[in-house]
């Protein structure tokens, strides 16, 4: 028989039985080995070659059968499955891993999510919750998650402990060296790598470091507005199986409904920044007009707010001396490990009450003054600008600094 003949004839079986299944008279079949076998000699004919044949098989479902349609399949053999005794898969990313497509998985995640946001409204937090509802979901040992860096995207900080936070509620992150790392690359490139111990990928000369992992799966995860906020990789044992095409696509889909928590988490910091700095600000105007004792305790009040609303470990507010052309500051150095509840005293005494001066134009707090530009300066000891002798006197090394200007009346 002609192959295109042929193959014509079995998809009209196969069409014709699908659609008159409702009359197929069920007493008459049986279960071998569970899989449904039918006395009509057409019926076992086809599925026999179905079974000889799973490519044919593969392209008639992919090209003939509406999404739908294979979705409602997939919630029925889920259903069927729930009912049965589970047995112990040889491969946990089979296709049976194909929950994506029921909308009660991705429903549960969102409440999930929504009630972590509840808990600790940080991006941070849903973030990992997000990793850990993908790693379940795909039968994975475990995960690493790593946040990027505001202004330097391409830099990776790993997250090392949820249940360990830092004074601040922060959790603790373990900035990661410049390197050619899957996770680094994931984020250059943010296309999915999958990658299994021994697999030689000229991309990762150095392979999968971690002793205990065989197999990852690293993904990037991104915003709405395409911004890159993480990268998550999850890991199995050897005694796992290696990730498949099919597990980029669950844990996609759920990082396009996870990043609906966090576009709203990201919202919601932003209103909430927004409040302390309306308090803030009713504050100020409160103490000038019936608590105010000194300039200096204003200017402290100004320092706490500041530092606390970027999540900077020190602030400093320098003040000019129009005739000797010089930055002084009486009150330097208000650090985070004297700082307040909200509600309490936020004045607190600084650290380094020595009187300090220098030049303008000195240091990028001293280029701020002369100029009265902005800067936002990422590595304070890569840029020549900064001046070394602050961090001397005061014994704190300084990694990033944002300096602003103040204007009175335009000066």
């Amino acid at each position: 028989m002609d192959p295109t003949a042929m193959w014509s004839t079995v998809t009209e079986r196969v069409v014709n039985l699908w659609k008159n299944r409702a009359s197929c008279n069920m007493d008459r079949n049986t279960k071998v080995n569970g899989v449904s076998q039918s006395d009509d000699p057409m019926q076992q004919q086809v599925v026999n070659y179905l079974r000889n044949h799973p490519d044919f098989l593969e392209h008639y479902l992919m090209e003939e059968v509406e999404i739908e349609q294979m979705e409602r399949w997939m919630i029925r053999r889920i259903q069927r499955s729930k009912k049965q005794p589970q047995q112990q898969q040889a491969r946990k990313t089979s296709l049976s891993r194909w929950r994506f497509c029921v909308h009660a998985d991705k429903r549960q995640m969102l409440q999930d999510l929504t009630h972590s946001l509840q808990l600790r409204p940080t991006r941070s937090h849903v973030l990992w919750e997000l990793g850990s509802c993908i790693s379940s979901a795909m039968g994975a040992d475990g995960f690493r998650l790593y946040l990027t860096d505001t202004a330097n995207p391409e830099q990776l900080s790993l997250y090392l402990d949820h249940d360990t936070l830092t004074e601040d509620g922060e959790p603790r992150l373990h900035k990661i060296k410049s390197g050619l790392t899957v996770p680094q690359y994931v984020a250059r490139t943010r296309e999915p790598v999958r990658l299994t111990r021994g697999d030689v990928d000229a991309r990762f000369p150095e392979g999968i470091t971690n002793k205990d992992t065989a197999h990852i799966l690293c993904q990037a995860v991104v915003q709405p507005d395409g911004q890159l906020v993480a990268v998550l990789e999850l890991w199995r044992h050897e005694h796992g199986t290696p990730f498949h095409e099919e597990d980029e696509e669950i844990a996609y889909s759920y990082l396009v409904w996870g990043a609906i928590a966090i576009h709203y988490a990201h919202l919601f910091l932003n209103m909430n920044k927004q409040r302390k700095l309306n308090d803030f600000l009713l504050a100020v105007v409160k103490s000038i007009f019936q608590d105010m004792v000194s300039m200096d305790m204003l200017v402290m009040k100004v320092m706490n707010f500041a530092q606390r609303l970027v999540d900077a470990d020190r602030a400093s507010l320098f003040l000019v001396d129009a005739k000797s052309k010089e930055l002084y500051a009486t009150i330097f150095d208000v650090g985070n490990n004297g700082g307040k509840a909200e509600g309490e005293d936020e004045t607190h005494a600084p650290s380094t009450p020595k009187e300090i001066r220098f030049p303008l134009g000195t240091g990028i707090a001293g280029q701020v003054a002369l100029t009265g530009e902005v800067l936002n300066i990422a590595d304070a000891y890569s840029d020549s600008r900064f001046n070394r002798s602050i961090d001397q006197i005061t014994g704190y090394r300084t990694e990033s600094i944002l300096s602003m200007p103040i204007f009175i009346r335009g000066n």
